[in-house]
């Protein structure tokens, strides 16, 4: 019995423990902690969803179309603050991306265009908001002038 009782608690600790509310369903990390919840239809991701950092704060929240990332996507920082922006269609990225530093300062800004490759110039600031580096992109490749301030 005891090892039986071990086995569990070792699935348990492997495995994320799932809940279920109607159509939302909520994920359960090792730590009994929410991790994500959000809506399925057909067992595919559906409308909002949200991730959640350890210390219980969003992580990130943005919505499936037909379980594909689709439109905006913002992520957090575990203390507060947006992180990351980034748009989707059907799963993947397009157009401007931004990676913002804690203290509220754009730390880079990249382009992808409609099938997802970086395209255009990416910039690359410092945590003072100085900008540090520019670099083009075509096809998802390095292309053209590379600018180190």
């Amino acid at each position: 019995m005891n090892r039986l009782k071990t086995r569990i608690t070792a699935m348990l600790l492997l495995f994320s423990i799932y809940s279920f509310s109607q159509n939302t369903i909520y994920y359960y990390g090792q730590s009994e902690k929410k991790f994500e919840e959000g809506n399925l239809v057909n067992k595919l991701k559906e409308g909002e969803w949200k991730k959640y950092h350890s210390n219980g704060n969003i992580w990130e929240i943005g919505k499936y179309s037909k379980g594909l990332k689709d439109g905006e996507w913002k992520s957090y920082h575990p203390e507060g603050g947006i992180s990351e922006l980034w748009n989707y269609k059907n799963g993947i990225a397009i157009g401007e991306s931004k990676y913002i530093f804690q203290n509220g300062k754009t730390q880079m800004i990249q382009n992808f265009d409609s099938k997802g490759q970086l395209s255009g110039v990416r910039k690359t600031y410092s945590f003072e908001g100085e900008l540090r580096i520019e670099e083009n992109f075509l096809n998802g490749n390095l292309h053209g002038i590379y600018k180190r301030y």
